[in-house]
């Protein structure tokens, strides 16, 4: 029974560390700020001075997100600010059709001092 459980948890945690995947930026201030009013549905593409090492290029947020006026408020004001924020995107599975680099899905933003 031990082995059956421990197989069944080892299983749930290798599928979960597949689909639930995510690079956290360094501290660092926004550089480019674009947004396409026909590219995707209405996609912003946001990259920092410093991005993440996988996610080397940037990231997108897609209209259609939930939390896509949340996000885009936060970083068009420290985009504005010049103020420094943390973002968080997703390296799996979520890459950005727009570029041919290196482009994560927004998870989070997080707005630093």
């Amino acid at each position: 029974m031990k082995i059956i459980t421990t197989t069944v948890m080892l299983h749930i945690l290798l599928f979960t560390s597949q689909v639930i995947a995510n690079e956290t930026s360094p501290k660092s201030t926004i550089e480019r700020f674009v947004s396409y009013s026909n590219y995707g549905s209405g996609d912003v593409f946001v990259s920092l001075e410093y991005n993440g090492s996988i996610c080397n290029y940037g990231y997108y947020l897609n209209k259609e997100d939930q939390g896509f006026e949340a996000n885009y408020s936060m970083l068009i004001s420290a985009y504005h600010a010049y103020a420094k924020v943390i973002l968080i995107g997703l390296d799996k599975g979520e890459k950005w059709s727009g570029s041919g680099n290196t482009v994560c899905k927004l998870y989070s933003v997080e707005l630093v001092k």
